[in-house]
């Protein structure tokens, strides 16, 4: 049974070259030591091995980088069968049956005419059958036909029939001039029908690979070798990578192809190129099955002084099939950026399938009319089509970049702005998880700080923040401020060169704020009131005063730094007087001096008065109640002694026998005491003892 089947070469030099499975198990690589040796560079040191056994003979590939398939489907191992094709990288072999006679050049399909003599010889190999129309065998030999002696169209093998192999056919030559003229005439019919037709916007597949005049990609735009060009590469992020592949040929021998599902994805990008003004980019691009495909440029500072922004086109999807279509996107450049390159991203639907690329090009300088709205020396840039991405730009570097609204699924939404008294206004249809963006390092530098119901707070690292009203971002005139209607939870964490990355949790709109004049006068105003206050000596006006301009104004750097020192001044002092009053209550708790306490809580409230709506304030009234408690409870161990002192002096009375002058005290500790039974009151427990008074109601 090892001795059944054989691999035959259709690719490179070796075509047509047949290799007998002699053994259990034939490697196949491009190193030595391999049973098989294939010197070509789609093919990995040790790529394959063919095993054969009881149950016929299995492929296993070996983890090689381009691939193994099988009738163009990639596999990790899978049964084969007689005339199956199996693909080493770019080498096609067709699995034989070694046991037939020699002159046979191929297996008999089924329902296939008897062997007539003749075979016929390729300039190229096939492609794979996979996916063919019917009438492009016929297409071809018509071809052939058409041009006699003439080379093929690119990126097709045509089939002659050699001179040779005529002389060969002796008594069936007759015979094959009939199927000759059978054939012929068929591929007369399908040439007719099919020749020079696109169907769905699918490229034709007998293109030649065409240069584009200024295409600023300098080689391997169509991936014509045997992996991806110098430049371009599958990015870390991607969980699936896009490789060549001749079904995804638009022009040519091939082109990319990448496999995602619905937990996959994939992300390619190319060479970066200088660029200036517009870009146009132009692509095949393609999808078969439920999957999305789209096509777009990033566009980087050589400087590196700038984060790179990113303009996509649409998402092309493909509910069936599907197939390569011409896509076309064009981008205004921002100013500050001169370089600029390709991304391909592809994403899982429902189903898995694939995502198809070829022949791209960019074009510097195209006319692409910018899409902003604008605010003085400010503009809100939006790139993509739909407008999935912003920036904000001012004159001639951004000062946020990679504003987007992201779903919860981490998509990206559409993003809509308009022109708003203050600056833009910008907002989603979509249900949004969140509203992110990044603070360029410059802009960062200024400051980070947001406002909410705790008031105004400064962050300088990695933060979070709920019931945030607006935040606030630079500083002088690059100050930015978003707000928040109703109130969103702030993240913010540091990023690479400098720059801050914010995140507004439940956003779906944001007004951005670039001038504030009317803040600033308001402002000024603010403070030449608290300095006046500071003045006049009512500090708690001026806690409240520089309170508010912090609150509410908190739109210059200086302002703020004098409103925080005069209230971290005023504040200060206050907090001194409370401490100096507290000092006072102690010392009347020691000697127990119950007009020393009277005199502390006048302080107290005449503290809390001064700093009234200060932090001041509450710990003054804080105090002062403190100091009544101790009032109550001294005034009731003196009234407690005073008590017992007269209920002594009416039990000496009694015992003298002054009777009137008895019922005259007697009177006072009822009257001033609530003491009515003067002797039993006489016999209780003196202040200051834990038992149980008697005798005072």
């Amino acid at each position: 049974m090892t001795n059944r089947y054989a691999l035959r070469f259709e690719e490179g030099e070796r075509r047509g070259e047949i290799v007998a499975l002699t053994g259990s198990t034939t490697t196949f690589g491009r190193k030595p030591g391999n049973s098989v040796q294939v010197l070509d560079a789609s093919v990995s040191g040790k790529h394959a091995e063919v095993l054969v056994d009881a149950d016929g003979v299995l492929v296993r590939d070996l983890g090689s980088t381009n691939g193994t398939r099988v009738n163009g489907e990639r596999i990790s191992e899978k049964r084969v069968k007689l005339g199956d094709r199996v693909m080493f990288g770019t080498i096609d072999f067709v699995l034989l049956d070694a046991s037939a006679p020699s002159s046979a050049a191929r297996p008999a399909a089924p329902g296939e005419a008897e062997d007539i003599g003749l075979e016929l010889e390729a300039d190229e190999p096939l492609p794979r059958p996979t996916g063919r129309p019917a009438g492009v065998e016929a297409t071809m030999i018509v071809n052939s036909l058409r041009n006699p002696g003439g080379e093929a169209d690119a990126g097709e093998a045509v089939r002659s029939i050699g001179a040779d192999k005529l002389a060969k056919s002796g008594k069936k030559s007759a015979v094959a001039a009939v199927v000759l003229i059978l054939l012929g005439g068929g591929a007369a019919g399908a040439w007719w029908f099919t020749s020079g037709r696109q169907s769905g916007g699918t490229t034709a597949q007998n293109r030649a690979v065409v240069d584009v005049p200024g295409n600023l990609l300098s080689s391997g735009y169509s991936f014509e070798g045997p992996e991806l060009p110098d430049g371009w590469s599958n990015h870390s992020s991607a969980t699936s990578v896009f490789e060549t592949d001749r079904a995804a040929r638009a022009s040519g021998k091939q082109g990319l192809a990448a496999e995602v599902s619905p937990a996959v994805n994939a992300r390619l990008e190319s060479e970066i190129v200088q660029i200036r003004k517009g870009a146009r980019l132009a692509c095949s691009l393609g999808t078969q099955g439920a999957v999305e495909a789209r096509a777009g440029l990033r566009f980087e500072a050589s400087s590196s002084a700038y984060l790179p922004v990113e303009a996509w086109g649409p998402w092309l999807g493909s509910a069936g099939e599907g197939g390569l279509q011409d896509y076309e996107f064009q981008a205004a450049v921002p100013d500050c950026y001169d370089r600029a390159r390709v991304v391909i991203a592809a994403r899982g639907g429902t189903e898995a399938g694939v995502a198809l690329l070829d022949n791209v090009s960019i074009l510097s300088g195209a006319s692409a009319p910018a899409r902003a709205v604008k605010f003085e020396d400010v503009e809100l840039m939006l790139l993509g089509e739909p407008s999935g991405t912003a920036f904000l730009f001012k004159i001639d570097h951004p000062l946020l970049s990679g504003i987007r609204f992201a779903t919860a699924n981490g998509g990206e939404a559409a993003l809509a702005a308009e022109q708003d008294p203050l600056g833009m206004r910008i907002s989603t249809k979509e249900s949004s998880a969140k509203l992110e963006f990044v603070a360029e390092a410059g802009t960062a530098a200024g400051g980070i700080s947001t406002t909410g119901r705790d008031g105004f707070k400064t962050h300088q690292a990695q933060f979070e923040r709920a019931d945030v009203d607006s935040l606030l971002v630079g500083a002088g005139r690059e100050l930015v401020r978003l707000r928040f209607n109703p109130p969103v939870t702030v993240r913010g964490r540091p990023e690479a060169g400098a720059s801050f990355l914010l995140e507004a949790i439940g956003a779906t709109s944001a007004q951005v704020q670039v001038t504030f004049n009317e803040e600033r006068v308001a402002a000024e105003s603010l403070a030449s009131n608290a300095r006046a206050a500071a003045r006049s000596g009512t500090p708690g006006e001026v806690i409240s005063i520089w309170s508010r301009l912090i609150n509410e104004h908190p739109i210059d750097a200086q302002l703020i730094a004098e409103a925080e020192a005069g209230r971290a001044k005023a504040l200060s002092g206050g907090l001194a007087e409370v401490a100096a009053v507290r000092g006072e209550v102690e010392r009347a708790r020691f000697f127990r001096l119950l007009a020393l306490f009277r005199e502390c809580r006048e302080g107290a409230l005449k503290i809390a008065k001064s700093y009234a709506g200060s932090e001041v304030e509450g710990s003054a009234l804080a105090l002062a109640e403190n100091v009544a408690k101790d009032i109550e409870l001294l005034a009731r161990d003196l009234d407690q002694l005073e008590a017992g002192r007269l209920a002594q002096i009416h039990s000496a009375l009694v015992a003298s026998g002054q009777t009137r002058l008895a019922e005259r005290v007697a009177q006072e500790l009822k009257t001033r005491f609530q003491v009515s039974d003067p002797a039993s009151f006489s016999n209780a427990p003196q202040a200051g003892s834990n038992a149980p008074q008697a005798g005072v109601k």
